[in-house]
């Protein structure tokens, strides 16, 4: 009989980097979809193994068991001072806080398939940080736009998701910055975004365009402050800019 929910042992949760050489160091990530299913079949006690073996039609539905966070940085220069993002690879970093007190995030699956939940330190912060691609993507609207592409070093925009409920968040902590030659800029968005939920198997796109704020850093960094992109980052209107399956057949 399936057990309670706290008493099943996990099978499979994020991993964790360990290589300093890479930006995201001691972050969770999850680099591939995962998928998990269950199905119910029935096994007759007989005097063999070999009488009445199982019947081999049982069929498994699988499903989506994470969602996906679409980051991206459109291509519009910024009004008076003309900043935009260089061509090269960036780093998106940000953090997912839970922000209902008994509605934490899922760690992974459990060993029945469901999502499974660590209740002796429950998960209300999920610090993302993945690369965009170099290259411009274009939109169906004809922008251009940087977009996670499966080719970069760091392939992270997967996060667990309770396929039986959604978890109200909101995504703060956003950094992005560029390698060498893209003018030592870092571009920050200061404050939290409000999203609805996080949805299993559904895709939350982010979007950003650079602004003419800026502000020297302590370390003389040049900081440049994000403008959040609404429309484009609109759950309804995610096949207005680039459909469902799109990263899958980038090459």
């Amino acid at each position: 009989m399936k057990g309670e929910a706290d008493t099943v042992a996990y099978a499979y949760t994020y991993n964790y980097q360990m290589n300093a050489s890479y930006a995201n160091v001691g972050k969770r990530f999850v680099r591939y979809e995962i998928f998990a299913g269950t199905a119910e079949f029935t096994v007759e006690k007989t005097s063999d193994l070999h009488s009445k073996p199982v019947n081999g039609n049982t069929h498994i539905a699988f499903t989506r068991r994470v969602a996906q966070m679409r980051f991206l940085l459109k291509d519009e220069p910024s009004e008076k001072e003309n900043f935009n993002f260089a061509p090269t690879q960036h780093t998106v970093y940000a953090t997912l806080k839970a922000t209902q007190p008994d509605m934490p995030f899922c760690d992974g699956l459990d060993c029945w398939g469901d999502a499974y939940y660590n209740h002796t330190t429950p998960t209300r912060e999920l610090e993302m940080c993945t690369n965009l691609h170099a290259n411009w993507h274009k939109a169906k609207t004809g922008d251009n736009y940087m977009i996670i592409d499966p080719s970069v070093t760091i392939y992270s925009p997967f996060v667990f998701a309770d396929e039986l409920k959604d978890i109200p968040y909101e995504l703060d902590e956003i950094k992005v910055t560029g390698q060498a030659g893209s003018g030592g800029f870092v571009y920050v968005y200061p404050q939290p975004i409000p999203q609805p939920t996080l949805e299993c198997n559904s895709i939350q796109p982010v979007a950003f365009r650079t602004t003419d704020d800026i502000v020297l850093t302590p370390s003389s960094q040049k900081q440049v402050t994000l403008e959040y992109l609404e429309a484009e980052s609109s759950k309804e209107l995610l096949d207005t800019y680039f459909d469902a399956y799109y990263e899958c057949n980038i090459h």
